[in-house]
Order: C-alpha cells, then sequence, then structure tokens
C-alpha cells in the first residue's frame, strides 16, 4: 500500500500548531514509553516467549507458539496472546510484573515538553493504550497542574471536550486499576469509551506517537471512525514503515505520516519552536521553596504541640543536627541504638544513626535499626532495602535481622516466597527466637492458609515468652476466626491489654472482637476511640471504625470521613478498598465509583472471601453478570475451604 503513504515533516506539523481554531490530541502507545525506560509491548512479548520457552520440558509450549506463526520479529503483534499465556495460571503474576515494570521510572525530557504543552495550550488531551504514569508525573514536576485521569471505562462520563484541565484518558485502564492486557480485555472498546471517543474526535486532531496498533480496542474503534474531516498524524520511526491496517486508518482521515527519530527528539523540536524555556533553574527553586515550606511547617507545628524548646527560631537542617552530636559520647553500637530508640525528634534520631554508622562503619546492629527506621518512620522502601541487605552480609546469620528482612519482604515488598525463606533460615539459626515463631506463625495464618502449622508456631512463641503482648494479640485475632473460640480469644486479649493497656493494636482487634462477637457496641466505641487516639494514624483500626460507624450506629456521613482518613494514610490496604467500595455501593448508591474501588481492592489482594462475595452480588445485581458472580462465590468458598 505504498501509495498510501503520505509523508509530510515534522516542522509543518509544529507550525500548525500555532493555529487558534484547531486543537490536537495525543495518542501515545508504548513506544512513547520506551526513553524512560519501560520496555514496549513488543520487547515485553520477546521476554514472555523466552520464559515460556526456559520451562517448557513438554514442547506444548512451542507447539502454541508455532501455532500462532509467533516469533521474535512479529511478537509485538501477539502481545495480549502472550501475556495471556504466559500468566494463565495467575494473573495476579501479570499484574505484578507490570508493576515492576514500571515502578521507579522517571518520565524522561520529551514528557516535559509534553506537560507544558497540556497545560499550556489548547491540546490538553492524552489518549494512551500505556498503564504508566509518565504523562501525570510529568504535570506534576514540572507545571504543577494537576490532570484529570480517566483510568476506567466507568469514568468515561468525566471526560468533556469543554474541561480546560490537562486530560489522561487510559484506553487499557490505570495500572491500579486492574489494568487490561489479555487478548479477550483488548479486543473491543466499552460502549463508554466509544461515546467518548466518538466525542473528542470532533473537536481534537489526532497525533498518533508511539503506537504499533497491536490491540484490537483502539485500533478498532478508529478502523470504523468516520473520516471526521479534521485530519490525522501518525508518526512512526524513521526505520519503520508502518503496516496495512495502519495505512488505511491515515487514509481514510486524509492524514500523514510523521518519520521521527523518537518520542524525545521529536518534543525537543517542539520545544525549541514554542520557546519553552529550559526548567532545570525553576525545578531548582521549586524544591527549595518546597523544603523550606516543609521545615517552617516542621517548626511551627512542634512549637505549637510541644511548646518552645529554647532552641533557635530557626528550622533545624539535619546537616546542623549532626554537628550537634558530633561531640555525644558514644563507646558502643548499643549506645547509638539506645540513644536513637528513645529520642522522639526525627530529624536528630536520623543524625544518631547516621553518626553511628560513621563511627561503626560495619556494625550490622545499626543497620538493621537505620533501615527499620527507614521503613517505619521515612517510608525509603528502597534505601531501606538496601540497609537490610547490608546488614545481612555483615551478618548472613543473624536471626533477627533474618526475621526483619522476612517481615519487610512481606509486608512491603509482598514476595513470599522470599519472606517464608528468610523466616525459614531465622528459625534454623535460632530456633527459641520468639519473634521469628510468632512473625511466622502469622504469616502461615494469613499468606499460606496453613492454620495448624500456624498454631503450632504460636504456642511455640508463647511458651518462650508467655508475656509478649503482640503475639497475644494476633493469637487471640486466630482463635476467635479460626478456631472459632471466643471464650478462650478474650481471655487472651484481657491478659495482653492488662499487660500494656495502651496497645493499639489489640484495643482496636478487641473492639471488633465486641462489636462482632459480643455485640457489646458501647464497650466496642469506647475500645476502637482510645485506639485511635493511641494511635491516629493506624489505617487498620480507623478502617474498622469506619465499618462499626457505618453498620452499627448508622452514621454515614462520619462513616466515609473515616473512610476516607484510612485510605489517605494507605490507599493501598485492600480491606478498607474493599469496605469503602461497599459503603459506597449500598449506601451511597453510586456503582461506577464503587466498582473502581472493588477493582483496586482485588488487584492489591486478589483473594479476601467476604469481599468476593460482596462483589458477586455486585456483578449480578447492576452488571447482571451471574457466571462471574457465582464463579467469585465458588472461589469465595475454596478459600474458606467450604
Amino acid at each position: 500500500m505504498a501509495d498510501d503513504y503520505r509523508k509530510t515533516t515534522l516542522k509543518k506539523l509544529i507550525l500548525d500548531f500555532d493555529r487558534e481554531d484547531k486543537k490536537y490530541c495525543f495518542i501515545l502507545g508504548a513506544g512513547a514509553s520506551r526513553q524512560s525506560g519501560i520496555r514496549t509491548g513488543g520487547e515485553l512479548a520477546k521476554a514472555w516467549i523466552n520464559q515460556l520457552f526456559e520451562n517448557d520440558p513438554t514442547g506444548e509450549e512451542k507447539k502454541w507458539i508455532d501455532g500462532k506463526g509467533i516469533n521474535q520479529n512479529n511478537a509485538g503483534d501477539f502481545y495480549s496472546q502472550i501475556y495471556e499465556k504466559r500468566f494463565e495460571l495467575n494473573s495476579q503474576d501479570g499484574y505484578d510484573e507490570l508493576q515492576k515494570e514500571m515502578e521507579g521510572k522517571e518520565p524522561s525530557l520529551g514528557y516535559s515538553v509534553l506537560a507544558q504543552i497540556l497545560a499550556k495550550l489548547e491540546h490538553n488531551l492524552v489518549i494512551t493504550t500505556n498503564f504508566d504514569s509518565l504523562t501525570e508525573d510529568a504535570l506534576f514536576i514540572y507545571t504543577q497542574k494537576k490532570p484529570l485521569i480517566i483510568g476506567h471505562e466507568s469514568l468515561c462520563g468525566y471526560l468533556t471536550i469543554s474541561l480546560k484541565r490537562p486530560i489522561i484518558a487510559k484506553i487499557h485502564r490505570d495500572l491500579l486499576l486492574n489494568p487490561k492486557s489479555s487478548e479477550q480485555e483488548t479486543k473491543s472498546l466499552s460502549e463508554n469509551w466509544i461515546i467518548a471517543l466518538t466525542e473528542v474526535f470532533k473537536t481534537y486532531t489526532p497525533l498518533v506517537i508511539g503506537y504499533g496498533g497491536n490491540d484490537g480496542s483502539l485500533m478498532g474503534f478508529l478502523e470504523g471512525m468516520e473520516n471526521t474531516g479534521l485530519g490525522m498524524f501518525w508518526c512512526h520511526l524513521e526505520n519503520e514503515i508502518p503496516n496495512d491496517r495502519i495505512m488505511h486508518i491515515v487514509k481514510k482521515q486524509n492524514g500523514w505520516f510523521i518519520p521521527i527519530e523518537g518520542f524525545d527528539e521529536m518534543m525537543l523540536l517542539f520545544n525549541e519552536s514554542l520557546d519553552y524555556k529550559l526548567l532545570d533553574e525553576e525545578m531548582k527553586k521549586t524544591s527549595e521553596e518546597r523544603v523550606d515550606e516543609y521545615r517552617k511547617q516542621v517548626y511551627e507545628l512542634r512549637e505549637k504541640v510541644f511548646g518552645k524548646t529554647g532552641e533557635s527560631e530557626k528550622p533545624v537542617d539535619i546537616t546542623d543536627v549532626f554537628k550537634s552530636l558530633e561531640k555525644t559520647e558514644i563507646t558502643s553500637w548499643l549506645d547509638v541504638v539506645m540513644k536513637a530508640v528513645t529520642e522522639k525528634d526525627i530529624k536528630k534520631k536520623e543524625a544518631i544513626y547516621k553518626l553511628g554508622l560513621g563511627k561503626f562503619p560495619e556494625n550490622a546492629e545499626i543497620m538493621l535499626d537505620y533501615a527499620i527506621f527507614l521503613e517505619e518512620y521515612q517510608k525509603e522502601y528502597n534505601k531501606a532495602d538496601e540497609y537490610y541487605k547490608k546488614a545481612l552480609e555483615i551478618a548472613p546469620n543473624h536471626a533477627n535481622i533474618l526475621s526483619n528482612y522476612a517481615r519487610f519482604m512481606w509486608i512491603i515488598k509482598q514476595n513470599y516466597d522470599k519472606a517464608e525463606d528468610y523466616y525459614q533460615k531465622s528459625l534454623k539459626i535460632d530456633p527459641s527466637f520468639e519473634g521469628s515463631l510468632g512473625n511466622y506463625a502469622l504469616f502461615l495464618y494469613n499468606i499460606r492458609k496453613d492454620y495448624d502449622k500456624a498454631e503450632e508456631y504460636y504456642k511455640k512463641a508463647l511458651e518462650i515468652a508467655p508475656n509478649q503482648v503482640n503475639i497475644m494479640g494476633y493469637y487471640a485475632v486466630f482463635l476467635n476466626d479460626i478456631r472459632q473460640n471466643d471464650i478462650k480469644a478474650e481471655e487472651y486479649y484481657k491478659k495482653a491489654l492488662e499487660i500494656a493497656p495502651n496497645h493499639a493494636n489489640n484495643l482496636g482487634n478487641y473492639a471488633n472482637f465486641l462489636q462482632d462477637v459480643r455485640k457489646d457496641y458501647n464497650q466496642a466505641e469506647e475500645y476502637y476511640k482510645k485506639a485511635i487516639e493511641i494511635s491516629p494514624t493506624n489505617a487498620i483500626n480507623i478502617g474498622n471504625y469506619a465499618v462499626f460507624l457505618s453498620n452499627i450506629k448508622k452514621e454515614y456521613d462520619i462513616a466515609e470521613e473515616y473512610y476516607k482518613k484510612a485510605l489517605e494514610i494507605d490507599p493501598n490496604h485492600a480491606n478498607n478498598l474493599g469496605n469503602y467500595a461497599r459503603f459506597i455501593w449500598v449506601k451511597r448508591k453510586n456503582s461506577e465509583l464503587a466498582e473502581v474501588f472493588f477493582e483496586k481492592a482485588f488487584q492489591i489482594n486478589p483473594d479476601m472471601p467476604f469481599h468476593m462475595r460482596t462483589y458477586a452480588d455486585f456483578l449480578e445485581q447492576i452488571h447482571h453478570d451471574k457466571k462471574k458472580a457465582d464463579e467469585l462465590r465458588k472461589r469465595a468458598d475454596e478459600l474458606d475451604g467450604k
């Protein structure tokens, strides 16, 4: 179809950008993200083919690949089918792989220019098949503009062409909203998208960058779209020729092809033509202003809460704190840990750890405590991981370090196999270490569902440390939920709270017990309030109290405040997401928004029987999808061992 290939230059297109009577929208594919370090669909497909071959003792996978006519050169054309085949045993592994691919990636130079165009000009719309957050990240970093993100088809009603704010429409959903990758999911567009995009292309001229048209949904829509009279520009790499389907679409729209070197190179030309300045100095200034404002707020809030301390009126910088501690008498690693643990000021706490590591650079105990500090206080998980590993390099047979790293792998990284491996290593080195025994019991209960083994470890831990209130509290939960022994469970709750009456987790769990088992609602609320007062950032207790307010007290507005507060503290707490989804559906009658929260909850944790049954009811009542609803109920029963 060489006759259908009409070519123009990027410079001519850029000249057209100044016209006030024309609006462009950007259609971005995986090629636009390549220079930000995210592999294209074709590259991922090739990697998955290799993985299929590596795990193919019977030759069945090769037979499937050959039968489809797939090879390394055309793998991108079969992306959805390869994805589905590679992750057919566990779809969650596919989501995890995509999240890992995009985690920590920063928008490249091209996105800085795109962000300015979206924020400053009429060309304010991006339509993309990508799951990544590069466009919205760039808008925040470079323009501080908040875009409207249409990350789910249920939100398409908010896509209005009159909106001046930057808009990002994610055809295959956002990465955190159960993204679509399989052949079945991407073969066609939902009715919501069809309606929204039909309206969009009555006003916007499409400018396609980095999109190969390997899905059936957006590509199918473009093929079926009538000539809008607005034209179309389809950019492709200089050394590649668009396929026949793309040729047909561009010809139908009376459009043009534009060969480019790459996304960043293309956007740099836009930057020069539009006379946008380099942003390095502005970024530096904004960063410094943000730091100064943060320090000011910290100082003013500390003064308000704790009163004047006689310190300077100026907010204290970490380097100043560090210098003030340099002459502190520290003779051992234990001095460092004790001073850091007892210090309440976060900056001073961090300075003590850094001072200690400067004096004892090979001490694994300080590294362990600093890793926990980075994880729990600073939320710097990558840096915490680095120090856990450094501690283990120095002391590979240290039971406590192994146990804490196992917990980190489980809770933060959600790498359950590695977590179990480290728990077992810890217990092999020290079989009587109650910390590992109790945490491993909790892991076996929550993750592996091996209840007999979990109870064995709980009992062993409490035999060694009979007054360990963390283990007692978790064992009480286990006794009630799994063994249905409410009498024994309450004994452990009361004993744990007698030893430590201000233990927020045990207070919250006992409140839940009083609510669900004893039906003593007044006392339950008393314990909820006390737990939240002691630990106002405990998302679990706040979320459970929200359920109590909604289901028991029928105070829906206050309940929603607590739901939102819990999700603000921990936006990825699956149980709170599921409970809030049910609340939005049942109490607020907003089924579209409820579905968004249901899907996010199941993306984070796909195995929640209670929420599965609620979602099954939702699917049957709202979407009349009895087949999927029954499948969910069956899966929930399997998880409950029915």
